[in-house]
């Protein structure tokens, strides 16, 4: 069979694909490269495929990354993949200009969102540039949403390379993992953080950073909390030493009685399930992942109304949208969603069935298999 190899940076992105990898074992001998050997076995375990370790770092680091660039090279030469799959920027990178040097046939690059959004000066340039090099040593381009195509063209970060988007989605909605009746665990998790039937719960699932609108939204919660007192946020994710949230929020976060702090969990679904609405107040997504998980799990979502989010999120029907970086729009869609019942169990209606119209997984995974399969070298 054809070589098919997925890279990411680190292991914890093949979340993006999971049961996907094995899926392809059918029709492809299927590899795995990441960093964090052990991590990554995991992965493979889980997936049946073979992995194969490369050291690479998430931030800029040039030693590093000419070490792991030349990892690359030789790994590609030893196994001659037909085609390599890269995601993440720092494994797209170094993957795509491997997999070019290498002269391996089919090259996509998966742009899961572009890092370069949010930033300023001299890190933005290097980081478009990073991306532009990207694409050009890629020979196809995967989208994982049309909001990122789109700016693709419009920055000019792609050009005169095919661009597809498939079904808007990496790895499309396990809609029987992601169903209540399959949380067994909701009333222990309720009496851990002190939760009540009477109480309206927030949740916010993913990297307790700035990027994600960490500050906008501890400040809204702030606000409203001393207006209604049964309201509480769940925060389920870690904070991280690149964009940590501000002074003021991490005061509000640590001082408030009505936040609770759950830290990294593997499954989100029990969180989901005691929660009444989720919040991703973020600056930029590639594509909102965890808003099409809380759409399956019938939780209504409140979201920035950017790429990615705007993917996922139809206004009214699985959630509401706001400004980002603005705490106003936040408060105004969180009292909305509290205060608006009808509105609430209109939305945990239907959002579960227009999740599934959309991106059910086994109709996501027969899409990429026609794509790879239309592109295998003969």
């Amino acid at each position: 069979m054809k070589k098919l190899v997925f890279v990411t940076t680190i292991p914890i992105s093949f979340h993006f694909f999971k049961g996907q990898l094995h899926y392809l074992k059918d029709y492809f001998d299927v590899f795995a490269i990441s960093s964090q050997k052990a991590e990554l076995k995991e992965i493979g375990e889980r997936e049946g495929v073979e992995v194969i370790p490369i050291p690479m770092a998430r931030p800029i680091s040039l030693w590093k990354d000419i070490k792991s660039l030349i990892l690359f090279v030789y790994t590609f030469l030893k196994l001659k993949p037909d085609i390599v799959h890269g995601s993440t920027p720092k494994g797209g990178f170094l993957s795509m200009i491997a997999a070019w040097v290498t002269r391996v046939p089919v090259r996509i690059y998966m742009c899961h969102g572009l890092r370069y959004q949010g930033t300023s000066g001299l890190l933005r340039q290097v980081l478009i540039t990073a991306e532009r090099i990207t694409c050009a040593c890629a020979s196809h381009v995967l989208c994982v949403s049309k909001g990122v195509w789109e700016t693709l063209k419009t920055d000019r970060i792609c050009i005169g390379k095919p661009t597809v988007v498939l079904n808007g989605s990496s790895n499309g909605i396990d809609l029987d993992y992601y169903r209540r009746s399959r949380v067994t665990n909701r009333a222990r998790l309720m009496r851990k953080y002190h939760i009540t039937s009477s109480n309206f719960v927030f949740c916010f699932i993913g990297r307790v950073v700035q990027d994600k609108g960490m500050n906008e939204l501890l400040e809204a919660f702030q606000h409203l909390s001393r207006k209604y007192s049964h309201l509480r946020l769940l925060i389920v994710g870690n904070e991280e030493k690149e964009d940590p949230v501000s002074e003021q929020a991490r005061l509000i976060m640590e001082l408030s009685p009505y936040i609770y702090f759950a830290g990294f969990q593997k499954d989100i679904r029990p969180y989901l399930s005691i929660s009444d609405a989720l919040l991703l107040p973020s600056y930029r997504e590639g594509f909102g992942m965890v808003l099409m998980e809380a759409a399956a799990m019938g939780v209504p979502s409140i979201a920035s109304d950017i790429i990615g989010c705007n993917n996922v999120l139809i206004e009214g029907e699985n959630g509401l949208f706001v400004r980002p970086h603005d705490v106003a729009s936040l408060v105004e869609a969180m009292e909305r969603i509290y205060t608006d019942k009808t509105l609430r169990d209109h939305i945990r209606n239907v959002t579960r069935r227009s999740i599934a119209a959309r991106f059910e997984q086994k109709m996501v995974w027969q899409a990429y298999l026609n794509n790879y399969l239309r592109l295998q070298p003969l």
